[in-house]
């Protein structure tokens, strides 16, 4: 009988509150992380945080994740790199950024996860959870990876959002000429990163059909896969709210930030002239800051909101007036899931596949942005109408269980072609094999009387290893280099990785 594989996640977004982070990166990434645990035992590695943990931070941690998050295996955290670099350091990492071994993080190139140290930590893991599929989300949780001159096992990479193309809209958006230049300069990094993991990881999943289309251009003979984004249908909203607009989202991310003051400056004066009793309610992490004095405009900031269906109860349409960033938005497919109309700017529901007029409208000019509201919030036909068709098309290509199903079957076939699944005899190798690579041993020396060179046993290079092992444990010739030493498993914190 087969055994169930073990699956890698390796993230720098770390849900350091399970509670509060539920926007769209951490929900379609909860999401992946519940599909792929029905599929095999999920480890998790998580770039996190900046400074150092105590023992106990660590365990109270590795517990909080446990309760909202299905991480059967270890849950480990490897130290985001900061601080100064010596001028060879900064050379070595300039030369592995040219490589395409760079993240990108808050809209700046960085190398907080692949740094030499946080590579060796990361090595280090692998070598001993022995994975049969690393699951790397985004560039960041790639860009270690790239940096290893080691086999490993098949690589699928989460691209949700195309770092090109945020950079590329930002850089339009500067005035400053230096400032413009260097965003145009990190653009290319980022794509040249992308291309890089093209020949690397064996699926690039992308949210949609128009990201998909902008992988193929920028990485010739390359197919990225797509797994769209998913959103939940709440239970008992109500069938006729009355005239109020909702906004659902994070302001401590700028592209919603910028679109909330947005639609507060320049749309929302105009709805309420048009339907004076109308009110908006703005929904997520840091709005009530963002939007500390919306009483006399019928605006309710209500910060963080954890039952949204009460939001959803209360309001007959959704507005999603970004301007820039790139993915799908889940608000918008949430709202449709919930039987909500969406007003959006283009680039708001750019990839989505809702027809214009039919299932969502679409404005880009604060007047058409306003009109298009204002006719939802006066016609409540229209927009129940509107909303039915939304939902529909939710349900038909944003169903979370149709979608973990698909990156199931994905990640399944990966790992059937990869010969992982063993029988209880190669389940015994295994196990011999992770106590040999855990037990640190002198170095041997060659029959010319030199050091033999150390090679770390790795995932990847399983296969020939199971078959040395016998013959590998009798004669003691395995020497481990310090730097790839598995943590032991009574230590919490190592070289830079506390272990849960």
């Amino acid at each position: 009988m087969n055994r169930r594989p073990r699956i890698l996640l390796v993230s720098e977004f770390y849900p350091a509150n399970p509670d509060t982070c539920v926007f769209g990166a951490f929900k379609r990434l909860r999401c992946h992380v519940e599909a792929l645990s029905r599929l095999g035992t999920v480890d998790a590695v998580f770039f996190w945080p900046q400074h150092d943990m105590s023992a106990e931070m660590t365990g109270k941690q590795v517990a909080q994740t446990r309760k909202s998050w299905p991480i059967e295996g270890s849950i480990r955290f490897i130290k985001a790199a900061t601080g100064p670099r010596s001028k060879l350091e900064w050379l070595t990492d300039v030369l592995w950024a040219v490589r395409g071994a760079v993240g990108f993080f808050h809209t700046k190139a960085t190398m907080r996860t692949c740094r030499r140290t946080q590579v060796v930590a990361l090595q280090r893991c692998i070598d001993e959870l022995m994975p049969d599929l690393i699951f790397a989300h985004r560039l960041g949780g790639f860009a270690p990876l790239m940096r290893m001159q080691t086999d490993l096992p098949p690589i699928v990479v989460d691209i949700d959002d195309l770092e090109h193309v945020k950079l590329a809209r930002l850089a339009r958006t500067i005035p400053h000429p230096a400032r413009k230049a260097g965003l145009m300069a990190q653009t290319l990094l980022a794509l040249h990163a992308l291309r890089r993991a093209s020949g690397k990881a064996r699926h690039l999943l992308v949210t949609s059909e128009l990201d998909r289309e902008k992988i193929r251009s920028a990485c010739t003979g390359f197919d990225a896969t797509l797994i769209a984004n998913s959103a939940s249908r709440f239970a008992a909203i109500r069938s006729d709210p009355g005239p109020v607009a909702c906004f659902v989202g994070t302001a401590a991310y700028p592209p919603n930030a910028e679109a909330i003051l947005w639609f507060v400056r320049e749309v929302w004066p105009l709805v309420r002239k048009a339907v004076p009793d109308a009110r908006l309610l703005i929904a997520g992490e840091n709005t009530e800051r963002l939007v500390p004095d919306g009483a006399g405009q019928a605006i309710e900031a209500l910060g963080f909101v954890a039952d949204l269906a009460a939001i959803y109860d209360r309001a007959r349409l959704c507005v999603c007036p970004v301007r820039r960033g790139a993915g799908t938005r889940i608000k918008i497919i949430e709202a449709a899931m919930n039987g909500r109309p969406a007003v959006s700017t283009t680039v708001g529901a750019e990839g989505l596949r809702f027809t214009p007029d039919e299932e969502i409208l679409l404005a880009d000019k604060a007047a058409d942005f306003a009109q298009a509201c204002v006719r939802l919030l006066r016609d409540a036909n229209c927009a129940a109408a509107l909303g039915g068709a939304a939902r529909r098309r939710a349900e038909a290509e944003h169903s979370e269980e149709s979608i973990a199903h698909r990156l199931q079957s994905l990640c399944s076939e990966l790992i059937a072609a990869s010969g992982a699944g063993s029988t209880p005899i190669q389940d015994e190798q295994r196990s011999r094999l992770q106590r040999l690579v855990a037990t640190p041993r002198p170095a041997i020396q060659s029959n010319r009387g030199g050091r033999r060179a150390s090679q770390p046993l790795h995932a990847g290079g399983q296969d020939v290893a199971l078959d040395r092992l016998d013959q590998a444990e009798a004669d003691a010739d395995v020497a481990l280099s310090a730097e790839c030493r598995i943590i032991s498993s009574h230590s919490s914190t190592t070289c830079g990785i506390s272990k849960g």
